[in-house]
């Protein structure tokens, strides 16, 4: 039996719209605070798509759980998995990024800063422009401040999703609940990621 993995989840930006609030709020100079609050939301919504199997018109999906699992049984179990779901790029991503990490939590860590990463690049070669005002330096250095920002609570998901990949995501006492500015995507194609 083949499996797979949610149909809706993509590496590649112009095929997922979850990430086109943190392009707009880098592309716009927004405060640092908010684009990390905004990568925060948008790695919750795919770990909510990853960490649950959907039955629709075909096979499960593998769930963040499997994958974790997998990893204790070794890079055989890894590859089978990816196997079995024909190379989904999220399956492919944990199991590279997972490679060298000693506990499930490392394992997660590692995967959820890769996807980052991955989303990060994209961002930065699309924003990127010769005018001065978004040059490769301040997009680089505004994208690496981001990435620090987020790596308290990367480790804090992973965390709770090594303990039960299934639990409720808790936020720590005190915290605000970033909030989406949707305003940003009022006149933006649906077709992909909007001009710079």
């Amino acid at each position: 039996m083949a499996l797979t993995m949610a149909e809706s989840e993509y590496l590649d930006i112009s095929k997922t719209h979850r990430w086109h609030r943190v392009y707009d709020a880098v592309r716009d100079g927004r405060p640092i605070d908010q684009i990390i609050d905004l990568s925060e939301l948008s790695l919750r919504k795919v770990i909510k798509n990853l960490r649950t199997p959907l039955y629709i018109e075909g096979p499960p999906q593998v769930p963040l759980g499997d994958l974790l699992d997998a990893f204790e049984h070794g890079l055989g179990a890894l590859d089978n998995i990816v196997r079995q779901c024909h190379g989904h790029d999220y399956a492919v991503l944990f199991r590279d990024a997972s490679c060298g990490a000693t506990s499930r939590r490392e394992a997660m860590e590692q995967f959820l800063s890769a996807v980052f990463e991955r989303i990060s690049d994209q961002i930065e070669h699309k924003i990127v422009c010769p005018n001065g005002q978004r040059t490769f330096g301040r997009v680089h250095s505004t994208l690496n401040q981001v990435a620090e920002g987020l790596k308290p609570r990367i480790s804090r998901l992973a965390g709770q999703l090594a303990a039960d990949p299934e639990s409720r995501l808790t936020r720590p006492r005190g915290s605000r609940v970033p909030v989406a500015d949707t305003s940003s995507i009022l006149g933006q194609s649906l077709l992909g990621v909007g001009n710079a």
